[in-house]
Order: C-alpha cells, then structure tokens, then sequence
C-alpha cells in the first residue's frame, strides 16, 4: 500500500467487539468470519493512508464527534474518528442492529 501518513489506534473495545462479531460468525461460517478479520485489518491499513476517504457521520450517542465509517463486507463497519495524524479506531458494528448512526 501507499505511503503511511497517520498511526491508526485501534482501541480495546473495539477489539473485544470484533472478537464477539468473529465468535458469533465463525459458528455460522469460518469463511465469513476469516472474511471479516481479513476485512478489518485490511481496512485498518487503508486508513493509515488516507482516513478522510470516508463520509463523516452522526452517532446519536455522541453528536458533536466527527466519526466516519469504513464497511467491513456487507453487514460490518468500523467507526472512527481522525484526530491530526492519528486514527482511532473506536467501535466495529453489525449494521443490521440499530447503532444510531446517520450519514452527516
């Protein structure tokens, strides 16, 4: 890939969630969940590059964060938010359960 530009953080819970999104599809289909895995830290890569390709969008828990949103698959996504030249990576969602976002 690209020249890194930013430190992307992935934060802790959003390990743990990860894992229970791994947990959950490996029970249902191990290609699913090695699809996921592969998808998040591929994606986790690409925003080392350029994190601001994303949409911002608007958490109902937390209106005023700039957070943006990169899709995992169809169903998956992480939520981050840039702050100067790092990443945070703060949460992986289902998008099929309600999480309050909104695209800005």
């Amino acid at each position: 890939m690209g020249n890194k530009e930013h430190t992307v953080v992935v934060r802790e819970k959003s390990l743990v969630t990860l894992e229970e999104h791994l947990e959950f599809l490996a029970n249902v289909s191990i290609n699913a969940a090695e699809n996921l895995y592969s998808s998040f830290w591929d994606v986790t890569e690409s925003l080392a590059v350029f994190p601001e390709r994303n949409p911002l969008i608007r958490i109902s828990a937390d209106p005023d964060a700039e957070y943006r949103r990169a899709l995992l698959g169809q169903n998956h996504a992480v939520l981050y938010e840039v702050v100067g030249k790092k990443v945070y990576i703060d949460a992986v969602v289902d998008l099929r359960q309600n999480v309050g976002i909104s695209l800005l």
